[in-house]
């Protein structure tokens, strides 16, 4: 995330993306997760 550069750390980027993804409805979760082959 460089137009963040050294404010947000790599966790902490990838805690927003989770919270973010967190609010999808639940089919949207799961094809996401079918297309990037992460578990929900």
């Amino acid at each position: 995330m460089p137009a963040f550069g050294d404010l947000l750390s790599e966790e902490a980027v990838l805690d927003i993306l989770e919270f973010i993804r967190s609010t999808w409805p639940r089919e949207v979760q799961e094809v996401q997760s079918h297309r990037s082959h992460v578990t929900v």
